[in-house]
C-alpha cells in the first residue's frame, strides 16, 4: 500500500510541526513515512526569489518551482518503489497545485503551458490520494520558525484563503480549522490519514435534496464553479464507469473513472484524465439505460466543511447539496435529507426511469 497526501495550508499553519509529529506517529506504527520538503522555500532560501532584491517575474519563479517540485516528485517514488516496502506513506509539504495561489488563473495556464510537455493541470490535481489543508489563524501567526516567509498578518491570512480555494475542486479534501490547543489539530491530520489508509476506505456524503428558491441558498451559490456533463457506461453489477467532461477557469477536462459499489458506499478504484479523443471514442459505450447529466457544480467553504451543490439543467426548482457527514441543523433550504435514498445517486438520476425525480418535487 503506498499512500501519497498532501499537507498544504496558509503561512503559519502548523505544517512543519504536524509533519514531525505524523512522521513519528505513523513510523512507530510500522509505516515507513516519506517527506517531500516544500519547494518554494527550498528555492527562496537558495537565492531565487519572486521579492526583495533581483525579485524574479512571478510567472518565472511558479515556473521554477513546479519543474523542481515534478523532478523531486519523481525521485522520492522512483525511491519509494526501490523500498518495495508494503506499507508506504508519503507526506507532501504543499502539492502541485499549491502554485496556483500565488497567481492568477491567466498567469498559472502560462506556467502550465511552459511544462505542458511534463504534465497536465489536471494530472496535477489528480494525482494526490488525499489532500489536507490546515487554516491559518491571525491570532496564531509567527514567522519565527521560516526564514523564507515574508507576509504580515493579513497577508498571510488571504493568503490562506487563496490556497484553499486552489485546492477546493480535489476530490478529497480535508479542511482542519485552528485550535487553541495545537495537538488537537495534529490529532485530527492523524485520524484523517489513519482514515485514508485504512483498506476499503469507502466515499460516502451527507446528500440534502435543496429549495432553490429559497434565499438563504445565495451564499452557496457565489463558491468555485464548475460546469459538468456526466456520463455512465455500461458496467458489469456493482461497478459503475463514468465519463466526466468539466469546464472550469476556461479549461476543459475529461475523465474516465471506475468506482465499486458497496453497502458503505462507493469506493475509488481508479480515475484517470483521458483526452478529448478518447472520450469522445468512449461515450459511444454509454449505457442506454442512462441519459447525461449536465450540471453546474458550486464548491464553497463554511465553518471548515466543502459544500458542494448541484443544479441540474433544466430543473429550476431543486438541487443536491453534498458535504462530508451530516448537517446537525437542517438549514431552510433543505427539503429533505436524502443521503440514504438510492433515488438521489447520480447513477440513478442519470436513468431514463428516474430523469423527472428532481423536477417532480
Amino acid at each position: 500500500m503506498l499512500k501519497k497526501i498532501v499537507l498544504t495550508g496558509g503561512p503559519s499553519s502548523g505544517k512543519t510541526t504536524t509533519i514531525k509529529r505524523v512522521v513519528e506517529y505513523f513510523e512507530n506504527l510500522g509505516y515507513k513515512v516519506i517527506v517531500i520538503p516544500e519547494t518554494a522555500t527550498e528555492l527562496i532560501l537558495g537565492g531565487l526569489r519572486p521579492f526583495g532584491d533581483n525579485a524574479l517575474n512571478i510567472v518565472d519563479f511558479q515556473e521554477l518551482v513546479l519543474r523542481l517540485q515534478l523532478a523531486k516528485e519523481e525521485v522520492y517514488n522512483l525511491g519509494a518503489n526501490y523500498l518495495n516496502d508494503e506499507n508506504i506513506l508519503i507526506i507532501h509539504d504543499r502539492g502541485l497545485i499549491d502554485n496556483r495561489s500565488y497567481v492568477t488563473a491567466s498567469e498559472f495556464q502560462e506556467v502550465c503551458q511552459r511544462v505542458a510537455n511534463q504534465i497536465s493541470y489536471e494530472e496535477m490535481q489528480n494525482r494526490y490520494d488525499a489532500v489536507i489543508y490546515l487554516e491559518t489563524s491571525a491570532q496564531f501567526y509567527q514567522t519565527e520558525n521560516n526564514a523564507a516567509r515574508s507576509e504580515d498578518v493579513n497577508s498571510a491570512v488571504a493568503q490562506s484563503k487563496k490556497t484553499l480555494s486552489a485546492w477546493m475542486t480535489h476530490h478529497n479534501l480535508e479542511i482542519i480549522l485552528p485550535e487553541a490547543d495545537f495537538s488537537q489539530k495534529v490529532d485530527k491530520v492523524i485520524e484523517f490519514i489513519s482514515q485514508q489508509i485504512s483498506s476499503p476506505h469507502y466515499h460516502k456524503q451527507g446528500k440534502y435534496l435543496i429549495d432553490l428558491h429559497d434565499p438563504c441558498l445565495d451564499d452557496l451559490q457565489k463558491g468555485k464553479i464548475l460546469k459538468i456533463e456526466q456520463t455512465y457506461l455500461a458496467s458489469p453489477p456493482n461497478i459503475e464507469k463514468r465519463l466526466r467532461k468539466v469546464i472550469t477557469e476556461g479549461r476543459t477536462s475529461y475523465y474516465f473513472s471506475v468506482f465499486k459499489i458497496g453497502n458503505e458506499g462507493k469506493l475509488l478504484i481508479s480515475e484517470k484524465v483521458i483526452s478529448k479523443s478518447l472520450y469522445e471514442e468512449l461515450i459511444a459505450f454509454q449505457d442506454p439505460q442512462t441519459k447525461t447529466i449536465k450540471k453546474k457544480r458550486y464548491i464553497s467553504i463554511r465553518d471548515g466543511q466543502k459544500y458542494t451543490l448541484d443544479i441540474f439543467a433544466d430543473n429550476e426548482n431543486t438541487a443536491l447539496l453534498e458535504i462530508a457527514g451530516q448537517l446537525n441543523n437542517l438549514p431552510s433550504y433543505v427539503i429533505e435529507n436524502v443521503t440514504n435514498n438510492a433515488n438521489y445517486q447520480n447513477h440513478n438520476l442519470a436513468s431514463t426511469t428516474n430523469q423527472q425525480l428532481l423536477l417532480t418535487q
